[in-house]
């Protein structure tokens, strides 16, 4: 996992420190393979905390003793400062990503790093299913999450720009690959993921994944 650029660029900026990472619950799957990237931080990090609106998915990693809670991006504080936030595939759902940004970076320290995990709209994959997908209007919830899946597209260029506006230092946004075909255990997704993964190949821009860093501004 560590030959991949994505991880890599995690492990730098969590490895020693204390980590908040929101979205920790992720995709769930049944079995041990469950919460990969919280498993990753917690491995490197001098201490990880999680937070996500999925109940059951938290309620899944206390009985495995993660430290975590159920609770929205958007509301969310703590009185402790982090040395690093990471938001792993939250903004596409909440109807103010700004928003979600500028209220997590209160949990950063001073000079602290966050790291933005979102789906690249120009990634292959995207392009062909948000076609359909946003011809259609999608209800919000209270909560701020989507009732019908994700609410915003971004690219390199409105990612960049939701970090200044939140009043962030922005230091790059780049395009990953973060799972590989030989990541995959199913054939119909070793296919998806290669297809996926192809235009990366042939330029930098198109990886499926995009990852901004940021600093808060002392």
């Amino acid at each position: 996992m560590m030959n991949n650029a994505f991880y890599k660029v995690m492990n730098d900026a969590v490895l020693g420190a204390r980590v908040l990472h929101v979205g920790c619950v992720g995709t769930r799957a049944i079995g041990a393979n469950n919460f990969p990237l919280h498993r990753f931080l917690t491995k490197r990090a001098r201490g990880v905390y999680g937070i996500d609106i999925d109940a059951e998915g938290i309620a899944q990693m206390a009985a495995l003793g993660f430290a975590c809670e159920a609770t929205p991006a958007e509301s969310y504080f703590c009185s402790e400062h982090y040395d690093v936030v990471t938001v792993s595939s939250v903004l596409q759902f909440v109807a103010s990503p700004i928003g979600v940004i500028t209220n997590l970076a209160r949990s950063l320290k001073p000079g602290g790093i966050m790291l933005v995990e979102v789906p690249n709209a120009y990634s292959l994959i995207e392009i062909m299913r948000n076609a359909t997908k946003f011809a259609k209007l999608k209800p919000i919830q209270l909560t701020g999450q989507s009732t019908l899946g994700e609410v915003n597209l971004f690219s390199s260029a409105t990612l960049a720009a939701l970090i200044i506006g939140s009043g962030l230092e922005l230091i790059s946004v780049k395009s990953y690959v973060r799972k590989t075909a030989r990541d995959q255990k199913n054939l119909k997704l070793k296919i998806r993921t290669a297809i996926n993964n192809f235009p990366r190949y042939l330029s930098p821009a198109w990886g499926p994944t995009l990852l901004a860093t940021a600093r808060k501004i002392v």
